[in-house]
């Protein structure tokens, strides 16, 4: 069996910890995470490790004298989904749509790879850093709703012409509909794209949107604040046990340390990026997961 370890692991006294070890059912290994209860002054830490080879199954405490509050403990999972590169093969890498749709109305270097600059790779931060670059002044209100309107348009065309850019990551669709039927668990999205442009890119897809919560940067520049917006509200209505969140790049894997929360990795361009994480688990889709 291969060596584990826990890292950075935020072990707070007030919590209950739990060991759950289930089988993955396409069996190739087990899945070993701990399960703290979640504390609503913050978001706690959960991490997940993946052991080859185990030959075990169980769900304890780390304290036996607690098992009869264990029985309780679990009652509510959210599980939080990025949107470009994780549920849509959308992304930006070589794509020029965002610069296309700000150039109908402000002079851009299209061969410039100004968010680069931004320390926050989301629609709004992007928008916001460059207009300013360019005009010395802060994007209106009105302004900002053309250049979503625009995005839009640009990206119909893009649409046109390859529509394939929009199809969703294998087995997404699928993904979402068994997490539904699962009683203990609640699906949102937090993209780093503009809600109204997030949700356009998942029609095409294809995806249905029907009972799943969504925030973008509409509101927030960075997708720290924004997750953890949307955690907070669905804990108003909840009681969360365990938070995950589901997302492609280092910056999604970063925003979840500085949460606290759970990361599982996609990479379906196959690029590699994500494959030091050797704590978290990495998938190419989701067609490779059966739980989570």
């Amino acid at each position: 069996m291969a060596d584990a370890a826990i890292l950075d692991w935020k072990f707070r006294p007030n919590l209950v910890t739990f060991i759950y070890i289930r089988r993955n059912r396409a069996g190739k290994h087990w899945d070993i995470s701990l399960l703290p209860t979640y504390d609503p002054s913050g978001v706690s830490a959960v991490h997940n490790v993946c052991l080859r080879n185990c030959r075990f199954s169980l769900f304890i405490p780390f304290s036996f004298f607690l098992f009869p509050y264990s029985l309780f403990l679990c009652t509510m999972h959210l599980v939080i989904f990025d949107v470009d590169g994780t549920l849509t093969q959308t992304f930006y890498g070589g794509d020029n749509t965002f610069l296309k749709a700000l150039s109908r109305f402000i002079e851009v270097d299209k061969d410039y790879e100004y968010w680069k600059e931004c320390p926050h790779p989301t629609d709004e931060a992007v928008f916001q850093h460059m207009f300013k670059k360019i005009t010395g002044r802060e994007a209106t209100e009105d302004e900002r709703s053309k250049m979503q309107d625009q995005f839009m348009v640009e990206l119909m065309h893009k649409y046109k012409h390859t529509p394939g850019f929009f199809d969703e990551v294998p087995g997404a669709s699928r993904f979402l509909k068994e997490l539904h039927q699962e009683p203990d668990t609640i699906v949102a999205i937090a993209t780093g794209g503009w809600k109204k442009i997030a949700k356009f890119k998942l029609e095409l897809a294809g995806i249905d949107l029907s009972s799943i919560d969504m925030i973008g940067s509409d509101d927030h520049h960075d997708k720290p604040s924004f997750t953890k917006a949307i955690i907070q509200r669905t804990a108003e209505k909840h009681d969360l046990k365990r938070i995950t969140y589901v997302g492609d790049s280092l910056y999604d894997y970063e925003t979840t340390r500085q949460l606290g929360i759970n990361f599982i990795g996609i990479d379906f361009l196959e690029k590699g990026h994500l494959s030091h994480l050797t704590f978290c688990p990495v998938y190419t889709d989701f067609r490779e997961i059966s739980f989570i």
